[in-house]
């Protein structure tokens, strides 16, 4: 979603004030006792290497440990065939934070074994690990991981690229979350600068899981947002006047209409499932419980996916290299199934996608997202599915004209989640991300959206509705009735 009721009155120049950022989380003073958010989770601090424990309760943190060092320490030559080889010195300090070149790699040293990964909180630390197996061949390997659903009996292996004659009802999806995790680790690391604000309840809860894909998604849209700054605001139900606080300390004139913008607000309506992006540079979550979440994998699901979903509306909205109009005003807003669409279907990409049967999640977060249409007429559920499932392209291009029109009041939306995120499936199966940034950059100077995607498609957006009827009416066949 974004800022509610986006419209003319919000087109007025709106400040955008970027504040230093110091990441909460990794800077707070750790105690033992203390409220923790996550068992297993370990923290360095003031030289020892803490663990949140389940004490009773509750999640506290441990006594905690020395940090042994690894200083200076001569790697262990390892074979040639081991993409984990190192050769230089490294200082490597067991909880301390590694640096970005170091990312996901497991470093060999006369003391033993260390990962860099990352704390599940704010940065990426070392911690050790088991030496690696290095297996040789005479012969190379292939690379290339398929997912495990593809060893399931009965799925066609993929022949021939996807294309808009070849939209294979398995592998189009399939190949657009490849594209996408591949274009984003492609590109140079980026400097984040984040500001965490963490409300007194939510410590207590999995919030980590409202911060999955943070780093990947930046990554991902870094060609056309080189510099991103943001605050990031995690609270609970619970925290209706911090919420509130936060925000207008935050917001400052971007708070127009605190009825519609504040989040106590909007909570007594719909209780902890609120979130959004907000100007001038603000990201929110309210973190449900733990006891919500494990209701159905479909709340769990929305955590996970919520904030790549919800950084592409940051990026955008305010990044001046993506768009030569004014920050935050109507003239950056794509048609409603694209601007929302897209945002859905990179917050599966890259937040979704972390869950466990990723495929059969993806099709039952689809499914529900098109259950709102219906209860908004007070109709019978799944109508959407219905229609797609006739394969009619005048029926998809109706349903889709309908969403053509910018984000904001009295425009009905509640397809764009659902029929947008399998149009960019489409998009980028067919075009990768590069095509993508190229209708971003085409539109962001012409603010032509028909003719910004004939120029950079060589189809026109009526052409498109058709040629993507049969995928939609293949997705439909696999929703849960």
């Amino acid at each position: 979603m974004i800022l509610p009721k986006l419209n003319k009155y919000i087109s007025l120049l709106v400040a955008v004030i970027f504040i230093a950022s110091t990441n909460a989380v990794a800077n707070a003073a750790i105690r033992t006792g203390n409220a923790c958010p996550k068992k297993g989770l370990t923290q360095s601090y003031s030289g020892k290497l803490f663990t949140c424990v389940k004490q009773g309760s509750k999640l506290v943190w441990n006594k905690g440990v020395p940090i042994k060092s690894a200083t200076k320490a001569t790697p262990k030559p390892m074979p040639s065939t081991s993409p984990n080889a190192v050769s230089d010195q490294i200082n490597i300090k067991i909880g301390e934070t590694c640096s970005s070149a170091f990312r996901g790699q497991t470093l060999v040293t006369s003391t033993g074994a260390y990962i860099c990964k990352h704390d599940e909180i704010s940065a990426f630390r070392w911690y050790e690990t088991e030496i690696p197996k290095v297996t040789t061949s005479t012969s190379p390997q292939p690379t290339l991981v398929t997912p495990a659903a593809t060893q399931n009996q009965g799925i066609t292996p993929l022949t021939k690229p996807i294309s808009f004659d070849n939209l294979d009802s398995y592998w189009t999806s399939i190949e657009a979350y490849k594209k996408v995790k591949e274009f984003s680790a492609a590109q140079p690391k980026l400097s984040i600068s984040k500001t965490i604000h963490l409300s007194p309840n939510v410590v207590n809860r999995q919030y980590s899981k409202y911060m999955a894909g943070l780093e990947d998604i930046a990554q991902l849209w870094a060609p056309l947002y080189t510099n991103p700054k943001f605050h990031l605001i995690l609270f609970t139900e619970k925290d209706s006047e911090w919420i509130d606080n936060k925000q207008r300390e935050l917001m400052g004139s971007a708070l127009i209409n605190p009825t519609e913008q504040l989040q106590s607000y909007r909570m007594k309506d719909a209780g902890c499932n609120v979130g959004g992006f907000y100007l001038p540079n603000i990201i929110l979550f309210c973190v449900k419980s733990d006891e919500e979440l494990a209701k159905s994998v479909n709340a769990e699901f929305s955590a996970l996916h919520s904030f790549p979903h919800e950084y592409t509306h940051l990026m955008g909205m305010i990044s001046s290299e993506v768009s030569r109009f004014q920050i935050s005003s109507r003239e950056r807003l794509t048609p409603c199934w694209f601007w929302e669409g897209s945002a859905t279907f990179y917050g599966f990409a890259l937040g979704g996608s972390t869950q466990k049967n990723f495929e059969k999640s993806r099709l039952s977060f689809l499914n529900e997202l098109t259950l709102p249409y219906d209860l908004k007429r007070n109709q019978e559920a799944g109508t959407i599915r219905r229609a797609l499932l006739k394969n009619d392209p005048a029926i998809v291009a109706s349903l889709f004209k309908e969403l053509e029109g910018e984000v904001g009041p009295g425009l009905d939306v509640q397809n764009a989640y659902a029929l947008g995120a399998m149009a960019t499936e489409v998009l980028v199966a067919v075009y990768g991300q590069e095509g993508i940034n190229k209708l971003q950059l085409e539109f962001g100077q012409s603010g032509n959206w028909t003719g910004s995607f004939y120029k950079v498609f060589g189809i026109t957006v009526d052409d498109f509705y058709r040629k993507i009827t049969p995928y939609l009416a293949s997705q439909a066949e696999k929703f849960t009735n």
